[in-house]
């Protein structure tokens, strides 16, 4: 795997490794090729050799958030009852994205949901 790998977001439907293969896993982390634009569904271990700054404390984070988010839609909140649901919580970086609820840290923008 060549190129600079970004995490784009994690997900629950898929419970398998593209890159080692390990299944019955509880999530995946989405991963973005920067060059090419490819993206693999990969474990927290395998997302971690594919980018350092991955690990399963970041992916537990970010899955939380992502939970949170969906639960938020399926209650009925507004996109921006969320972002401001986001940031009342501490967390001060995100935004819509086109059809996206993203995360940006530094010039890495993570996906954290989908505008209702």
């Amino acid at each position: 795997m060549n190129g600079e790998w970004r995490v784009r977001g994690i997900s629950t439907e898929q419970t398998a490794c593209d890159m080692c293969g390990k299944s019955e896993l509880q999530k995946v982390v989405v991963m973005e090729n920067v060059e090419t634009g490819e993206t693999k569904s990969v474990g927290t271990t395998c997302a971690g050799y594919m980018n350092s700054s991955v690990s399963k404390k970041s992916t537990s984070y970010l899955f939380k958030l992502t939970t949170m988010v969906a639960k938020w839609q399926q209650t009925g909140f507004s996109t921006k009852e969320i972002i401001t649901g986001l940031m009342n919580r501490g967390c001060e970086n995100y935004k819509v994205d086109g059809n996206n609820i993203v995360m940006q840290k530094g010039f890495e923008t993570t996906i954290i949901g989908e505008v209702a």
